[in-house]
């Protein structure tokens, strides 16, 4: 069977991204044993390397290991070369789309930071001079409510209009002039004049930026007149955070399991 050689970058679309998957998965199945039914275990490395990665999946086995970790697989044996998927499991390859899914999500929120970071940078650049001029930041109250209902309350405000309002549709917000925001509404909004935080809280509630002519963002549940849908942005972040910490007890519970780096 001749070899075949797996690549991607941040161009690589979906389809390619179930094609990877299925050449690591077919990997994973075939030549290497599964133990338990939810792990599987490279017995022999220096025979793995040399008659089989070339063989079945990869050119290079950085590049294996590479694939691995963003499939979400970890080693979870230090004695080991043993690695599991929660989604990896004996007689139910179905679950295996799954795995892709999660990689065309990553894919899809990578794409969106980007977007976000290269945004945040020109905003900066505009608003530095109107930074260097505000007075110390103790001199504002903030309020302790959660960013989303902060930047709801601060959107729905007709007073603001002409600085940051609703866009026609109610479906996003726009950010008219970045110079006033930073000067009236920032801190405000976080008793800082870091607008790195401000990018930086938008990534983490899924926020995105949908117009590259305007300073406009959305997220499907922030919408004019639907102030309720702001819980489920909070409740979102909040499960994230909950699955994240689960997943840190479960690997330290599996023997000290970690992600492949």
């Amino acid at each position: 069977m001749p070899s075949v050689q797996v690549r991607m970058d941040n161009k690589t679309t979906a389809a390619e991204l179930d094609a990877i998957a299925e050449k690591l998965l077919k990997c994973c199945i075939d030549v290497m044993t599964i133990t338990s039914g939810k792990s599987f275990i490279i017995w022999n490395p220096e025979e793995f390397y040399n008659n089989l990665l070339q063989r079945f999946c990869f050119q290079r086995i950085n590049t294996f290991f590479s694939f691995l970790f963003s499939h979400g697989f970890r080693k979870i044996d230090s004695g080991k070369w043993e690695f599991a998927n929660d989604n990896f499991v004996r007689g139910q390859r179905h679950l295996i789309n799954n795995i892709i899914s999660d990689v065309i999500e990553q894919e899809v929120l990578y794409d969106q930071g980007m977007e976000l970071f290269k945004a945040e940078k020109l905003f900066a650049r505009l608003v530095k001079k109107v930074q260097d001029q505000l007075p110390p930041h103790n001199s504002y109250p903030t309020s302790k409510l959660p960013f989303p209902t902060k930047i709801y309350e601060m959107v729905d405000d007709p007073s603001s209009d002409a600085i940051i309002s609703w866009s026609q549709s109610g479906k996003s917000f726009i950010i008219w002039n970045p110079q006033e925001f930073c000067k009236e509404h920032l801190r405000r909004l976080f008793n800082t004049l870091h607008i790195y935080f401000f990018f930086y809280k938008l990534k983490i509630f899924g926020f995105k930026k949908i117009n590259p002519k305007k300073w406009e963002f959305a997220n499907d549940n922030f919408v004019r007149g639907q102030r309720h849908l702001v819980e489920i942005i909070i409740s979102n972040d909040k499960k994230k955070n909950d699955q994240l910490r689960k997943q840190d007890a479960r690997e330290k519970k599996n023997g000290g399991g970690r992600r492949i780096v």
